[in-house]
This record gives structure tokens, C-alpha cells and sequence, in this order.
């Protein structure tokens, strides 16, 4: 099996960054929620 990747220079202003990092705390939150509720039956 082959895999084929592609990578990506971003180069995000300011504002996209901070989005970004909205984002990406959210998802965690969001992950670790659901995790928690999985292991808590």
C-alpha cells in the first residue's frame, strides 16, 4: 500500500492565526468532552 502525502507552507496572517488557534482549542475541548463521556459509562 502507498501512501501519498502533500504538504503545505501556511503562511496565515494574524487574525487567520488566531482563528486557527480558536479552533484548535475548541476541537480539543471538544475531543476531551467526548472522551470523558466515553469512559464515564
Amino acid at each position: 500500500m502507498i501512501n501519498l502525502t502533500y504538504q503545505y507552507k501556511l503562511e496565515p496572517t494574524k487574525a487567520q492565526s488566531q482563528t486557527m488557534s480558536d479552533w484548535l482549542e475548541t476541537s480539543g475541548k471538544v475531543w476531551n468532552y467526548a472522551l470523558g463521556e466515553r469512559k464515564d459509562w
